[in-house]
């Protein structure tokens, strides 16, 4: 654990804070709850965003108020709680704590994993409640431990309050139960067969509530993905590509984002199951549930658009249901070793295995380090800037500041910024039309006009052209600069 804490503290150091601007928008949502808590209404409810993130990361801040580093300490300790649920579900499908704990390790240095772990996105958040609760379930339905069904149920239920992805995945999970349960009624256990039924129920609770009270506000059923299906054929500039490309695109990601090593080996994994016929249905329950939701959501892709944020993020639960296998084969390759019979025989193959492991988790700390760029810290550093220059003023006379919304960067600037009632846009923000002319380039009279009737003191401002064009007006004057984005005073 202090190898993956040493490394998530060497990315930070070295300027990785996203991976997108989703991170950001969220920040300002849970900064708002945090410093206002109250119970959200429904339409604050039924939105793309569900809320359990949102009460997070709210009450990190009552206990760490830093809007960057209080949600990536959640997100780490989100992965903490996924690299131990995910090392009890393989050790209880596979019976083996050896393939478990090699399976662990291929994942803590998976890259979209440690990236993912130091970032507030909704991924680390749910994949670490689903694979809790995928535990709780299969301790249950292999062993009948007495509500293991229920913590399972209650589990995966908070899994569907922090993304919309979990939906497809924890049915499919359910799908997949239903084989025990047809067996349960078989043999005339109903009791065990009801709970099984009531776990089912409890984790599509939420999601029954959300489309129901969704179709009573709006007369829709999912209607709010329309947005991100609109979104996402705007970004992709119409998004007219044949089908099979579409429904080809999740697994493309996922191919795109695993090792060679990783693909090979699993599938020698894969082979040595199926040749020891031992437990089948429960050493290849990660892989149908992987090959099930990938249709799924690859069939969904079909009909409406990619993700437009760090669409590689996706890979990760791939890899996850992948990973196992790699193991089982090393670890096997490693038994065989043990059980030979000629010493170089065992010494080749218990190193072969030992070295496999060690070049993989090598192959991906490269990859780690290569780190994707969502947000730099340069406009971190200029909201802190403005964050200061605004707590000088009294809570009653707190003035305002205007923000350029031409880039994505902004919501960097803004969320770390606060004060989020003294901050105005320079242009109608406009999700499909971000090149809007700035509201700056009015007369000199004009704006000045303006700045003064908002009570503008700081202007925050990145294009270059735009900036040239200010300084020209004489109402501006640059105060620092950071990477780019300049705070200039306004001088009425």
């Amino acid at each position: 654990m202090s190898v993956r804490l040493l490394l998530q503290i060497y990315l930070y150091r070295n300027g990785f804070l996203s991976v997108s601007a989703d991170e950001f928008a969220r920040g300002i949502i849970s900064a708002r709850w945090s410093a206002n808590p109250q119970i959200d209404s429904l339409p604050e409810i039924i939105v793309i965003w569900l809320p359990l993130e949102k009460y997070i990361n709210a009450v990190a801040l009552w206990l760490w108020d830093d809007v960057i580093v209080a949600p990536r300490i959640t997100a780490f300790l989100a992965s903490c709680l996924l690299l131990v649920a995910f090392f009890f579900v393989v050790r209880d499908l596979f019976d083996s704590e050896r393939v478990a704990i090699v399976a662990t390790v291929l994942l803590a240095f998976t890259p979209w994993f440690v990236w993912l772990s130091g970032t507030p996105m909704l991924e680390i958040y749910f994949l670490a409640l689903f694979w809790a609760g995928l535990w709780f379930l299969v301790v249950w339905l292999r062993e009948r431990r007495p509500h293991y069904w229920l913590w399972g149920g209650l589990l995966l239920l908070l899994t569907s309050i922090t993304h919309i992805q979990s939906w497809i995945l924890i049915n499919v999970v359910n799908l997949l139960s239903s084989v025990v349960g047809i067996k349960l009624l078989r043999q005339r256990k109903y009791a065990e067969a009801s709970r099984l039924l009531g776990f089912f129920i409890l984790n599509n609770l939420f999601i029954l509530f959300f489309i129901s009270s969704e179709y009573f506000l709006t007369g829709k059923f999912l209607g709010i993905l329309s947005a991100h299906t609109a979104y996402s054929i705007w970004f992709y500039k119409g998004y007219d590509v044949p089908i099979w490309d579409k429904f080809a695109y999740y697994p493309r990601i996922v191919e795109e984002n695993m090792l060679v090593m990783s693909w090979v080996f699993g599938l020698f994994g894969l082979a040595v199951i199926f040749l020891e016929k031992r437990n089948l249905y429960w050493r290849f329950y990660l892989l149908m549930l992987a090959v099930v939701s990938l249709s799924v959501y690859s069939a969904f892709n079909t009909l409406s658009g990619p993700p437009s944020a760090a669409p590689g993020r996706y890979s990760l639960l791939y890899s996850m249901l992948w990973i196992p296998y790699v193991a089982f084969s090393l670890e096997r390759l490693f038994v065989w070793g043990r059980w030979a019979n000629r010493r170089t025989v065992q010494i080749g193959l218990m190193t072969l295995s030992l070295g496999l492991l060690m070049v993989m988790s090598w192959a991906n700390i490269r990859q780690v380090i290569d780190f994707p760029q969502g947000m730099r810290t340069e406009p971190v550093a200029a909201g802190r800037y403005v964050e200061q220059v605004l707590d000088t003023w009294g809570m009653d006379e707190t003035p305002q500041y205007l923000l350029e919304a031409n880039a994505w960067e902004f919501l960097a600037v803004q969320l770390t910024a606060r004060h989020y009632e003294a901050m105005i846009l320079d242009r109608p923000f406009d999700l499909f039309n971000r090149d809007a002319p700035s509201m700056l380039l009015q007369s000199r009279e004009e704006v000045k006009e303006w700045l003064e009737n908002e009570r503008v003191i700081l202007v925050v401002l990145r294009n270059e052209e735009l900036k040239a064009y200010v300084e020209t007006q004489g109402l501006l004057t640059p105060e620092d600069d950071f990477g780019g984005w300049t705070v200039y005073r306004f001088n009425p």
